[in-house]
């Protein structure tokens, strides 16, 4: 898989299958963004993250429309 250049959001990704995606994703090429409540308690290499909480709409809203693009989103969050 080549992803050279895409730009992917892994909500949840800071632990658990959360980051074992955002790790992929990495290692194909993609710039991405981690959303979580709490920041990861072990880094992920090749990310960048933002507190988030994916039940608050309007938060989403602005982190969102704040990217200049998106690719992928994976929506792994659990709240």
């Amino acid at each position: 898989m080549e992803l050279d250049g895409k730009v992917a959001v892994v909500t949840g990704g800071t632990r658990g299958v959360g980051a074992g995606i955002a790790r992929s994703l990495v290692a194909a090429g993609a710039k991405v963004l981690l959303c979580a409540r709490r920041p990861p308690e072990v880094a992920v290499p090749g990310t960048e993250f933002i507190q988030l909480d994916v039940r608050d709409g309007d938060a989403v809203r602005r982190v969102l429309t704040a990217l200049p693009r998106l690719d992928i989103l994976v929506n792994n969050a659990g709240g």
